[in-house]
Protein backbone atom coordinates (compact mmCIF):
# COMPACT_ATOMS: atom_id res chain seq x y z
CA UNK A 1 0.00 0.00 0.00
CA UNK A 2 1.17 3.53 -1.05
CA UNK A 3 -0.56 6.58 -0.27
CA UNK A 4 -0.37 10.36 -0.38
CA UNK A 5 -2.04 13.35 1.34
CA UNK A 6 -3.61 15.76 -0.94
CA UNK A 7 -1.63 18.86 -1.97
CA UNK A 8 -1.11 21.38 1.32
CA UNK A 9 -2.25 18.27 3.70
CA UNK A 10 1.38 17.91 5.19
CA UNK A 11 3.47 20.17 7.32
CA UNK A 12 6.69 19.78 7.96
CA UNK A 13 7.87 20.81 11.34
CA UNK A 14 11.55 20.14 13.37
CA UNK A 15 11.53 17.90 16.05
CA UNK A 16 14.23 17.91 18.70
CA UNK A 17 16.95 17.86 16.25
CA UNK A 18 15.29 14.27 14.76
CA UNK A 19 15.17 15.91 11.22
CA UNK A 20 11.62 16.82 9.56
CA UNK A 21 8.50 14.78 10.94
CA UNK A 22 5.06 14.91 9.03
CA UNK A 23 1.93 16.19 11.38
CA UNK A 24 -1.01 13.76 11.15
CA UNK A 25 -3.42 16.22 10.62
CA UNK A 26 -4.76 18.10 7.64
CA UNK A 27 -2.85 21.72 6.68
CA UNK A 28 -6.33 23.06 5.26
CA UNK A 29 -8.72 22.20 8.75
CA UNK A 30 -5.81 21.48 11.27
CA UNK A 31 -7.66 18.39 11.88
CA UNK A 32 -6.08 14.52 12.26
CA UNK A 33 -6.85 12.14 9.58
CA UNK A 34 -9.84 10.02 10.30
CA UNK A 35 -10.71 8.00 6.76
CA UNK A 36 -8.66 6.91 3.87
CA UNK A 37 -10.53 7.51 0.26
CA UNK A 38 -9.28 4.22 -1.72
CA UNK A 39 -10.23 5.94 -4.47
CA UNK A 40 -8.17 8.80 -4.22
CA UNK A 41 -5.59 6.91 -2.55
CA UNK A 42 -4.91 9.32 0.12
CA UNK A 43 -5.41 10.43 3.83
CA UNK A 44 -8.35 12.78 4.29
CA UNK A 45 -9.84 14.37 7.58
CA UNK A 46 -13.84 14.42 8.54
CA UNK A 47 -14.29 17.72 7.07
CA UNK A 48 -12.34 17.03 3.47
CA UNK A 49 -14.70 14.11 3.32
CA UNK A 50 -17.38 15.96 1.78
CA UNK A 51 -15.35 16.24 -1.21
CA UNK A 52 -15.01 12.07 -1.67
CA UNK A 53 -18.63 11.46 -0.55
CA UNK A 54 -19.43 8.74 -2.91
CA UNK A 55 -15.83 7.21 -3.13
CA UNK A 56 -15.39 4.14 -1.44
CA UNK A 57 -13.29 4.91 2.50
CA UNK A 58 -11.69 2.94 5.13
CA UNK A 59 -11.55 3.98 8.59
CA UNK A 60 -8.08 4.40 9.71
CA UNK A 61 -7.87 0.76 11.82
CA UNK A 62 -9.43 -0.89 8.40
CA UNK A 63 -7.05 0.63 6.73
CA UNK A 64 -3.73 0.03 9.22
CA UNK A 65 -5.27 -3.42 9.17
CA UNK A 66 -5.07 -4.01 5.68
CA UNK A 67 -1.54 -2.80 5.63
CA UNK A 68 -0.55 -5.34 8.75
CA UNK A 69 -2.20 -8.07 6.41
CA UNK A 70 -0.67 -7.05 3.44
CA UNK A 71 2.84 -6.73 5.10
CA UNK A 72 2.70 -10.23 6.70
CA UNK A 73 2.00 -11.70 3.43
CA UNK A 74 4.88 -10.01 1.46
CA UNK A 75 7.22 -11.11 4.89
CA UNK A 76 5.99 -14.57 4.10
CA UNK A 77 6.74 -14.41 0.76
CA UNK A 78 9.91 -13.02 1.08
CA UNK A 79 10.79 -15.69 3.59
CA UNK A 80 10.30 -18.71 0.46
CA UNK A 81 12.04 -16.33 -1.46
CA UNK A 82 14.81 -16.45 0.82
CA UNK A 83 14.95 -20.19 1.58
CA UNK A 84 14.66 -20.66 -2.38
CA UNK A 85 17.63 -18.67 -3.01
CA UNK A 86 19.48 -20.22 0.15
CA UNK A 87 18.94 -23.94 -1.66
CA UNK A 88 19.95 -22.56 -5.22
CA UNK A 89 23.13 -21.31 -3.09
CA UNK A 90 23.58 -24.75 -1.97
CA UNK A 91 23.88 -26.55 -5.39
CA UNK A 92 25.78 -23.94 -6.81
CA UNK A 93 28.42 -24.78 -4.37
CA UNK A 94 27.73 -28.24 -4.93
CA UNK A 95 28.10 -27.86 -8.68
CA UNK A 96 31.47 -25.90 -7.82
CA UNK A 97 32.99 -28.57 -5.72
CA UNK A 98 31.93 -30.92 -8.72
CA UNK A 99 33.64 -28.91 -11.29
CA UNK A 100 36.76 -28.55 -9.06
CA UNK A 101 37.10 -32.76 -8.50
CA UNK A 102 36.12 -33.19 -12.18
CA UNK A 103 38.84 -31.05 -13.16
CA UNK A 104 41.24 -32.33 -10.38
CA UNK A 105 40.34 -35.73 -11.61
CA UNK A 106 41.60 -34.79 -15.53
CA UNK A 107 44.80 -33.55 -14.41
CA UNK A 108 46.02 -36.29 -12.87
CA UNK A 109 44.74 -38.15 -15.90
CA UNK A 110 46.42 -36.12 -18.10
CA UNK A 111 49.52 -36.32 -16.38
CA UNK A 112 49.23 -39.79 -15.96
CA UNK A 113 48.71 -40.43 -20.19
CA UNK A 114 51.62 -38.35 -21.10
Amino acid sequence: FFFQAEDGIRDVERSRGLGDVYKRQCKEHNKGFVRYCEECNILICADCSNKHMNHKMLQEKELADQIKESAINKNMQLGGAIKRLKEIGEKAKNCIELIKSTCSDIKELSLIHI
